[in-house]
């Protein structure tokens, strides 16, 4: 199929498919006479995972270097590096949503707080809000 064909199929622009290539991230298709790029499956498949990659948090070189080598059969050695790789995103995630729960709770607190001030006709004082911070940390 040609680079427009595969493009729709994918749902990425041209240009990164040809970025891709340029990465080493999927493999240069054949050329055609009149200079043509053809791709067949694999390139399509190549593409869901680099999608997959990219929409769980990888960087293209994260991706280029977990999927360097350019083989049907992985080792055992690169099963473990991608399950690795997948653990450490995992844990990293755990650490960000335990920091965005923090900051979700430290907010609903400042929302009771101002309000609550608010009713009384007062402004919360500056002291209130370094309770605050103290008691969420």
């Amino acid at each position: 199929m040609k680079i427009g064909e595969l493009a729709q199929l994918s749902g990425l622009e041209p240009s990164a498919i040809r970025y891709y290539e340029s990465l080493g991230l999927i493999i240069a298709p054949e050329r055609t006479q009149a200079g043509y790029r053809m791709y067949d499956n694999s390139a399509l498949e190549r593409l869901a995972l680099i999608k997959v990659g990219q929409d769980i948090g990888f960087t293209l070189a994260d991706l280029a270097a977990l999927l360097n080598e350019q083989r049907e059969k992985l080792s055992d050695e690169q099963h473990q590096v991608i399950l690795d790789s997948l653990n450490q995103k995992r844990e990293s995630y755990a650490v960000e949503i335990e920091l965005l729960q923090h900051k979700q709770m430290f907010v609903g607190q400042l929302i009771d707080g101002l309000e609550k001030t608010w009713q009384q006709g007062e402004c919360f004082k500056l002291e209130a809000l370094r309770h605050l911070l103290e008691k969420t940390q």
